[in-house]
C-alpha cells in the first residue's frame, strides 16, 4: 500500500512539474501573432523587390495595392514586347487589339519560317511545291543526311 502511495505521489509530482511547461505554451498566441506579422513583412518585402524590378514606386502602398500595380506593370510589359515584335516584323500596330496583334505576329513568324525552309530546300535541290512546313523539314533532313553520307564515301 505504501508503494502505491509513493507511486501516486511520484506521478503527481511529474504532472505538476509538467504544468508550468504547458502554461508557457498557453502564451503562444502572441508568438503566433508575431510569426504572422513576420510572414506579412516577408511578403511585403518580396512584393517591394518585384515592384523595384519593374520600376514601381512602393511608397505608401499596401500589399494589395502593390499586387495590383505589379500585375498592371507585367501586363504593360507584355503588351510593349508584343508591339515591339510586331513593329520588327513590319506589322502595323495602330488600331489593333492585342489578340489581333498576337495572331498577326504568329502568322508573320510562320510565313518567315516557311520562307526560310523554302530557301534551305532550294539550296539542297528539294522540290518545294505543295508541301507543308513539316514535310519540307523532313525532306531537308533527308537531303542533308544523304549529302553527308555521300561525303563519307
Amino acid at each position: 500500500m505504501i508503494k502505491k502511495w509513493i507511486g501516486a505521489a511520484a506521478v503527481t509530482a511529474v504532472l505538476f512539474a509538467a504544468v508550468p511547461a504547458f502554461a508557457a505554451d498557453a502564451g503562444t498566441p502572441t508568438s503566433a501573432a508575431s510569426a504572422q506579422q513576420e510572414k506579412k513583412a516577408d511578403k511585403l518585402a518580396k512584393l517591394q523587390e518585384k515592384a523595384a524590378k519593374l520600376g514601381i514606386s512602393t511608397e505608401g502602398l499596401s500589399a494589395k495595392q502593390l499586387v495590383k500595380e505589379i500585375v498592371k506593370a507585367k501586363h504593360a510589359k507584355k503588351v510593349g514586347q508584343l508591339h515591339k515584335q510586331a513593329e520588327r516584323l513590319g506589322i502595323a500596330v495602330e488600331g489593333k487589339k492585342n489578340a489581333e496583334l498576337r495572331e498577326a505576329v504568329k502568322e508573320a513568324l510562320k510565313a518567315r519560317h516557311t520562307a526560310q525552309l523554302q530557301k534551305t530546300a532550294e539550296k539542297l535541290n528539294v522540290p518545294v511545291e505543295g508541301k507543308t512546313n513539316e514535310q519540307l523539314r523532313q525532306d531537308i533532313k533527308a537531303a542533308v543526311q544523304a549529302k553527308r553520307a555521300a561525303k563519307q564515301k
